[in-house]
């Protein structure tokens, strides 16, 4: 069981974090997803906010210090309050 995710800085890219956002709408176990400095830009962002959208377990999210515009970054947010079980959210 995977309850934690921490690749920082490993440049995933959008390739990367599009295939861990098709992941997150499965997924019922990971609680943290961190995601932080990773050239993650628009492309990225819109995928995760679509595996966000139909996860119910994550508590923790991480995705500062990526490229994605200012818009993602306010859609990011609001998926993430509006979401029943993240209670810590960095983008």
């Amino acid at each position: 069981m995977l309850g934690q995710r921490f690749s920082g800085g490993n440049n995933i890219g959008d390739t990367g974090v599009t295939a861990i956002g098709h992941a997150l709408k499965e997924n019922s176990t990971l609680k943290e997803l961190h995601l932080s400095h990773n050239k993650i830009e628009n492309i990225g962002a819109d995928a995760i906010i679509t595996g966000l959208k139909e996860n119910k377990t994550l508590q923790k999210i991480h995705l500062n210090g990526n490229n994605f515009s200012e818009k993602s970054k306010k859609t990011l947010q609001s998926v993430a309050n509006a979401h029943e079980s993240i209670r810590e959210s960095f983008f």
